[in-house]
């Protein structure tokens, strides 16, 4: 539940609730007036010493009724609001992010296991006469069954999704759900990830880059946290001196898409052999304004932020004539694992061939 008109309710409450209750500790002004007896006036008594300063509050009915009548009036100021997995639409489709970054395990066991948890839970819910089709987002964007009634068959195409270690393509995704949501009738897509305030954006911009879905009703299901610690080789390569074929110079880019600065030690193994290690420290990642990348993407943020990822490039040197494949490893142990290696393979130097 949440509120549409939380912090006036709240200023609203400061007030009114602490002066009914000071209302009951304030002494009367009375009359004085003789009477012949007090035997009927024992009551009268007990509210004078009640309405004294210096007399602890007692229980009062009437106090706490005033009370219960004031909290109803602040709870209606408040405007509360319930968020619930409704779906509107005789035609469903659930779409399951399956790109690199779900395989994060900021949530327990990955992004992609809650996802799948969670869509199933959603079709659960649905009405035995809506049709549902899965749709699997990674890489490219895969219908796993087409529109269909039987609910059994649409979870255990969820529960098929297999991570991927590509990043999305949000005009194919687009593509895709205007093709099943086309025709008559009304549409509902739910799309269970960890970047689809980009597939948002498509909706509200529309654009030649950015396709819009009319007349089509979205969820977002955002999983994970905000921006998980992660440290991930995005770019290796390995190079020979022109002057002397036998040197070799080794590069990998390591970036950073967290909050904080980062130090990791870089491993360098050249055959299966590991030959050095070198101590990195990553900057952390900024907050960028300006366009960003799309859902499942480094940059995208499982808020909808964008963010510049902190950058660092290590540089390894070292003796190598012979054909080689280079290894870079980080130590792991972060929230995504499929981007703590590359691999380079590194032929050996040939002259060159020259026909007069």
């Amino acid at each position: 539940m949440t509120f549409l008109n939380l912090l006036p309710a709240t200023l609203a409450a400061a007030v009114v609730l602490p002066g009914i209750v000071l209302l009951y500790f304030l002494k009367l002004r009375r009359r004085p007036l003789g009477v012949p007896s007090t035997l009927l006036w024992q009551q009268a008594v007990r509210d004078s010493e009640v309405n004294s300063l210096f007399q602890r509050l007692r229980n009062h009915l009437l106090l706490w009724l005033q009370l219960l009548i004031a909290l109803l009036l602040l709870l209606a100021l408040a405007r509360p609001i319930l968020r619930a997995d409704t779906v509107v639409g005789d035609r469903v489709v659930v779409v399951v992010d399956r790109t690199a970054s779900m395989s994060a395990t900021d949530v327990t066991p990955s992004r992609l296991a809650a996802a799948k948890a969670q869509a199933r839970r959603l079709i659960e819910t649905l009405p035995s006469d809506t049709t549902i089709a899965v749709v699997a987002y990674g890489g490219t964007a895969q219908v796993l069954t087409d529109l269909t009634g039987d609910h059994r068959r649409a979870a255990a195409a969820v529960d098929r999704v297999a991570p991927s270690d590509g990043e999305g393509d949000l005009r194919a995704l687009a593509d895709l759900l205007r093709a099943l949501t086309a025709g008559g009738g009304t549409s509902s897509v739910h799309v269970f990830g960890d970047g689809h305030d980009r597939v948002g954006q498509a909706q509200r911009d529309g654009g030649a880059d950015r396709p819009a879905l009319p007349g089509v009703d979205l969820t977002y299901h955002r999983i994970g946290t905000r921006r998980p610690a992660n440290l991930g080789i995005v770019a290796a390569a390995a190079r020979r001196d022109p002057e002397r074929p036998e040197r070799v110079e080794a590069f990998a880019r390591v970036i950073n898409g967290g909050s904080r600065e980062s130090a990791a030690n870089v491993e360098l193994l050249v055959d299966g052999r590991s030959v050095s290690v070198r101590r990195l420290r990553v900057p952390a990642a900024l907050p960028d304004a300006g366009a960003g990348a799309g859902a499942g993407e480094p940059g995208a943020g499982a808020d909808g932020s964008v963010v510049t990822p902190g950058a660092a490039t290590v540089t390894f040197r070292l003796e190598q004539a012979a054909d080689a494949a280079f290894e870079f490893r980080l130590p792991g142990g972060d929230d995504l694992a499929s981007d703590d290696v590359a691999r380079v393979v590194l032929p050996t130097r040939r002259p060159p061939r020259v026909t007069l």
